[in-house]
């Protein structure tokens, strides 16, 4: 990821991200990391990976009652895969 100015700034996807998933999954995490920024924005201390890992459980549950409505479980569960690990510790 050697265009940090462009991820950051723009949302643009890294360089070697491969696959749909991996880049809908790298959008709603940094998407939760800004929702964090923004949320402690005024305060005196940083946002924690605590309240982040927070923020993307919060997502994980809405994103997981939305394909089960859609009947699209098995989509959902090939795109959550690679994070849940992350969501369960």
């Amino acid at each position: 990821m050697e265009n940090y100015p462009l991820v950051a700034i723009l949302g643009v996807t890294p360089v070697g991200l491969n696959g749909r998933a991996k880049k809908y999954l790298f959008n709603i995490l940094f998407t939760a990391a800004l929702k964090c920024i923004t949320i402690r924005w005024l305060k005196l201390d940083a946002p924690s990976y605590n309240i982040w890992i927070q923020k993307v459980w919060d997502i994980y549950q809405m994103e997981q009652i939305t394909y089960q409505l859609r009947l699209k479980k098995e989509t959902f569960t090939t795109r959550w895969r690679l994070v849940l690990a992350l969501l369960m510790q």
